[in-house]
């Protein structure tokens, strides 16, 4: 399936705005700053999502399902046999060498606060 392209993530958005006529949902920071340039943001009440699990069922349908809104990624894989091997290090049973993977690759991570 990852070698004929049918794998794809819904990406949920990062702020949600919302006054008394509509909420408004944007994808990223550079959205949120387009927005400020041609709206008062004073108007809104500015929510930022952590992800899917904090969305309803309404703005699921909203965000991930309704085609006008949706944000949705293709996964592609360069190395099947790496992505295999890397998913069963981060998901499998052996919790050593998730661990050792996690401790060697920290520092690669981007944290958003």
């Amino acid at each position: 399936m990852f070698q004929d392209g049918f794998i794809y993530a819904g990406v949920p958005p990062l702020f949600r705005l919302k006054n008394n006529k509509e909420i408004l949902y944007l994808k990223d920071d550079a959205a949120l700053q387009e927005f400020k340039k041609s709206h008062s943001i004073d108007k809104y009440q500015v929510s930022r999502l952590k992800g899917l699990g904090e969305l309803s069922a309404e703005e699921t349908a909203e965000c991930l399902i309704d085609p006008n809104n949706r944000i949705i990624k293709q996964i592609t894989v360069e190395d099947l046999g790496a992505a295999g091997l890397l998913f069963d290090t981060l998901l499998g049973s052996d919790s050593t060498s998730r661990k050792k993977f996690i401790q060697e690759n920290a520092e690669k991570a981007e944290i958003y606060v």
